[in-house]
């Protein structure tokens, strides 16, 4: 009996086992290549683009099957991101490669399974996707400006004597060094919306009614596949053509209402640009003239607590005695005074007055010391 094996070779080309061989033993490639699955399928390596971002591809080599005459071709995909590549499609799966698009033209291309990815990494790394989106926070914790330093790409992690970091033999520049393009960031970065005008700009967007493409073109449907491909090249014939298809015609029109929108409001913000400056100095001064007054608040809201909190129980007894023995050495005076002119002749109006004003002192004195003693046996 006959088995077929993942080693089996076709009648030319090379074998399955030939094609891992050559991607694992790769020079260039084996430093930044793991295996991620249990059987010998899947591998990811990791390279670095021009722009200094991190991506991962993963290679998928299918096994082969009882009815497979040639080993089938790679699957390749761009792990844990998001963007537009003419080589990708929708899932971010190399579909534009030639040699890889079916079993056949990778069979035909007599090519290694290392040579083709070494191909599709290189071109990556010099046409990296546009509107770049990191997805995936593993991969995200692996981008230089997410870790504060930059780290090389697919297979060397080794500074070229210059401060500069190689990957697959070319200088990259640090990210840290390089100045991004405006026309390379995601609108992400460029745009940042509130968390209190999402909702808004979401009802907003979720108001145009923009078309879905359709599956064919009935105008495109009767033109010969030779004839297509030279209305790709020839813009003079292919935007006639265009413009008769009803979507593209309605793209159009929201395209021109939303740059009439933009407009308007654009316009309607640059006239209240002069209003908008005098009222932001107008805040500015009132905001400087708050900070005045918040300050001459609060040092005065300092004084009135030092005046209003309460008097220590020390201090209100030290007073009360101070005052009791003044009240009493003004009786005692008084008396003293009396005493030295009592040798001359008083009527009784006098010596009424005499009594009364001693009483009233030695009253205040009594009343004081009572108030003393009381303090001191609470």
């Amino acid at each position: 009996m006959f088995s077929w094996s993942n080693s089996r070779s076709s009648s030319s080309g090379h074998s399955r086992s030939e094609h891992i061989s050559s991607y694992l033993n790769d020079p260039t490639l084996k430093p930044s290549t793991r295996k991620t699955s249990r059987d010998d399928s899947t591998y990811d390596t990791i390279f670095q683009t021009k722009d200094s971002n991190t991506l991962l591809l993963r290679v998928h080599m299918p096994p082969l099957t009882s009815n497979s005459k040639h080993c089938p071709a790679p699957l390749m995909t761009l792990v844990g991101v998001k963007g537009v590549h003419p080589w990708l499609n929708d899932q971010m799966t190399v579909k534009g490669y030639g040699p890889i698009s079916t079993d056949t033209e990778f069979h035909n291309s007599r090519l290694l399974l290392s040579q083709v990815v070494n191909a599709v990494v290189t071109h990556f790394q010099l046409n990296p996707p546009s509107n770049l989106r990191i997805i995936d926070q593993s991969l995200q914790k692996m981008q230089p400006s997410y870790r504060g330093s930059t780290v090389t790409g697919s297979t060397t992690q080794k500074t070229n004597g210059t401060g500069r970091y190689t990957a697959n033999g070319n200088d990259q520049v640090p990210s840290s060094q390089r100045k991004k393009d405006v026309s390379e960031m995601h609108f992400a970065e460029i745009i940042v919306i509130e968390p209190s005008d999402e909702q808004q700009v979401r009802a907003m967007m979720n108001a145009y009614s923009i078309p879905v493409p359709p599956p064919t073109i009935a105008e495109l449907d009767s033109i010969p596949n030779s004839d297509v491909l030279n209305l790709l090249t020839d813009t003079n014939q292919l935007l006639p053509i265009l413009e008769q298809n009803k979507m593209v015609t309605r793209t159009e029109e929201i395209k021109n209402s939303l740059l009439s929108a933009n407009h308007l409001n654009a316009t309607t913000y640059y006239t209240k640009k002069d209003s908008l400056h005098s009222l932001h100095e107008e805040i500015t001064n009132l905001q400087s003239s708050l900070k005045e007054k918040v300050d001459k608040f609060n040092e005065l809201k300092t004084r009135q607590l030092e005046l209003c909190k309460p008097i220590s129980k020390d201090l209100v007894l030290k007073k009360l005695k101070k005052a009791a023995k003044s009240s009493m050495n003004e009786s005692d005076d008084l008396a003293y005074e009396w005493l030295d002119k009592s040798d001359i002749d008083c009527d009784a109006k006098q010596i009424d007055s005499f009594i009364d004003t001693f009483l009233e002192k030695r009253i205040v004195h009594h009343v004081r010391a009572a108030k003393v003693e009381r303090m001191e046996n609470s």
